[in-house]
This record gives structure tokens, C-alpha cells and sequence, in this order.
């Protein structure tokens, strides 16, 4: 079987609600999906993902991120990936979607402020 190129990064805490979304996103066989727990895993998992050594970005196209996880919340991980975006020479921003409960003006202002391309709340199953 052969797995699409594109890669959809998944950094979520929670492992049934990590399946729930893994099988949504496997259910359109456009991406591959990669499962990261908190921000420092989904950092090691950017890295060892770019495209000649990172001049030609990352095979990563997308990052569904979780907001709240232990060791690297949400936002310090979109924090330290838009950091790391900017020393770039050739800088390009993948987009990241927030996945979380959380629904106050000041976290979705954060979210803003970082370039976050959305946000969602969760739970998930009534949507889909």
C-alpha cells in the first residue's frame, strides 16, 4: 500500500481522541498522518520531516494541534515553530488548526497573534 505524500501532523494528548481524528483523516486517503503527544514530540517530528534539509520546507503540510499537553502546550509549540520558521532563509509558515475545549478571547487571540490558520473545538463526534 502505498501511503500519500502529504502529511498531516497530529499533536494531541489524548489517545481516543487522537484515534477519533487519525481515523477521520484516514477516511479521505489524501494524507498520511503522523501522531505527536505534546509540542516537544511534534518538534522532533518536524525535523526529521524537512524537504532538503528544510530550504525546500517540510513534507508536513498541516498541524492539527491540541492546546492543552503536558510537557509543550499548544502555544509554546506554535510559538517555538514560528520562531524556528523565521531563521529560515527561504521563511514559509505551515498551517496549524487549534484543536481544543477552550473557547476565551485571550487563547484565540494568542492564536491569532501566532498565525494559527484556525481553530476548532472539540469534542469532535457530534460534527462528523
Amino acid at each position: 500500500m502505498n501511503l500519500p505524500e502529504d502529511i498531516i501532523l497530529l499533536v494531541e494528548d489524548d489517545h481516543d481522541q487522537a484515534e477519533e481524528i487519525i481515523e477521520i483523516i484516514q477516511q479521505l486517503k489524501k494524507y498520511q498522518v503522523l501522531w505527536a503527544k505534546n509540542g516537544r514530540e511534534a518538534l522532533q517530528i518536524l525535523s526529521k520531516n524537512k524537504k532538503l534539509l528544510g530550504f525546500a520546507g517540510s513534507k508536513i503540510k498541516c498541524i492539527l494541534l491540541d492546546m492543552m499537553m503536558p510537557e509543550m502546550n499548544g502555544m509554546q509549540f506554535i510559538e517555538q515553530l514560528r520562531k524556528d520558521e523565521k531563521k529560515r532563509i527561504i521563511p514559509n509558515s505551515i498551517p496549524v488548526v487549534f484543536l481544543t475545549a477552550y473557547e476565551d478571547e485571550e487563547k484565540w487571540y494568542s492564536a491569532i497573534k501566532n498565525r494559527a490558520a484556525g481553530y476548532l473545538r472539540k469534542p469532535f463526534g457530534k460534527y462528523f
